[in-house]
């Protein structure tokens, strides 16, 4: 054989063992590319937050979440402190402890941190562990941000609730336990017997007002509610709520007083809720003024679309810092010391919102400390649509001194 020929089939083989070693070199590579590409996919994407710091706590990664909560590009944040981005001292003390300890383990702590263009703060969960290179050194920390703002306003509103159940659920029923004690005893004359037997009345109407506005809010927060707008003369029915409002007014020596247009105004509305709005806000507009007030009801026709109930006080007003939560279930004022005086579930307001909210309408309140408060009530006077009179389904917009 000739040695050139030798060579020549030596040498092809070497290029072609070249060339494959070359395109098995590259598939891995591109097969390590796509890997890296798909998990920094899957990282700028997911929901929570992501920062990776190094052993400097540099910033080296963040994702989509981050950028949108802090209102600021990656590459703005990289090679930067998280302490001249973030500056949570909570959140380094978390970094510091996950670089000191040699635990494999993730730490958690709970931050708080004002984001931009946010009103009130957001409660993060922050989870932290280490990140190891190839000879088990310290690369650095990745850590990993969940809201649970609404979680920790949930928890608030169950604490309140149980309060609220063991503060307005014992004061009626320890006095229906002891007049009706009081009944049974023969000394009784009958004019106590009388005065008892009103007092337990009074109060199993204030336990049963507390349950069916529980009912209520849940019915109508469940998108499920038999809702039942037809016609109506709201002129007439604003006067047929009077004597139960004047009740309440009376015994503070209060003055309603309603204006009516001298031409019928008419809404298709539900008859018995628009009644429980009514007297909702005349009664807030009663119990949160001093004796010997006045509070006034004005109704009128804006155009050939829209109605407004327009209920006014001079009583002890609101702080603008409470306005934009009253509304809210449970929320209750309690810094005046007049209002914490009043007996209140936090409920009242909340379930004229969602009434209101139901009719397609909308609320508005104005208020101020020591001159008082208008609340009015904005109504469509025809169907947005055709509805059904029996079980109709809305998905309503959720929660927004209320009996309060």
């Amino acid at each position: 054989m000739d040695s050139n020929d030798e060579i020549g089939r030596l040498a092809k083989i070497f290029n072609y063992m070249v060339e494959e070693l070359r395109r098995l070199h590259n598939m891995n590579l591109n097969k390590i590319i796509s890997e890296r590409a798909k998990t920094q996919t899957i990282i700028r994407n997911i929901a929570d937050g992501v920062i990776v710091t190094d052993v400097q706590d540099r910033i080296v990664l963040v994702n989509n979440a981050i950028e949108q909560w802090f209102n600021i590009r990656e590459s703005q944040l990289l090679e930067k402190s998280i302490n001249e981005v973030i500056g949570n001292v909570e959140l380094l003390k978390l970094l510091e402890e996950v670089k000191e300890t040699r635990l494999e383990s993730t730490f958690t702590r709970e931050i708080s941190l004002q984001l931009p263009q946010q009103h009130d703060e957001t409660v993060f969960q922050a989870k932290a562990t280490r990140i190891y290179g190839r000879e088990d050194e310290l690369m650095g920390v990745v850590t990993v941000l969940r809201d649970i703002t609404k979680e920790k306003e949930i928890d608030r509103m169950k604490t309140d609730l149980v309060s609220l159940v063991a503060h307005e659920l014992r004061s009626p029923l320890t006095s229906i336990s002891g007049f009706a004690e009081l009944l049974l005893e023969t000394a009784a004359t009958n004019n106590n017997i009388a005065e008892y037997v009103r007092i337990i009345k009074q109060e199993s109407d204030r336990l049963a007002a507390l349950v069916n506005k529980f009912l209520d809010l849940a019915r109508i927060e469940a998108g499920r509610i038999d809702f039942k707008p037809v016609k109506i003369n709201l002129n007439e029915l604003v006067e047929s709520l009077l004597y139960f409002a004047n009740l309440q007014a009376q015994e503070k020596d209060t003055k309603i007083d309603v204006y009516l247009p001298p031409k019928a105004v008419t809404a298709y509305v539900d008859e018995k809720m628009i009644s429980e709005v009514i007297l909702n806000l005349l009664s807030n507009a009663v119990k949160y003024s001093p004796p010997h007030s006045k509070v006034a009801l004005y109704l009128k026709e804006l155009n050939d679309k829209e109605v407004v109930l327009q209920v006014v006080d001079n009583g002890y007003g609101i702080a603008k810092a409470h306005l934009d939560r009253i509304f809210e279930k449970f929320y209750r004022i309690k810094e005046a010391e007049e209002l914490r005086e009043e007996r209140g579930t936090g409920l009242g307001l909340a379930l004229v919102k969602q009434i209101v909210e139901l009719h397609h309408g909308r609320i508005e309140v104005e208020s101020e400390v020591g001159k008082g408060s208008i609340f009015r009530v904005f109504l469509p006077k025809n169907l947005p649509q055709e509805q059904s009179t029996i079980d109709v389904e809305y998905k309503l917009i959720e929660d927004s001194q209320g009996d309060s």
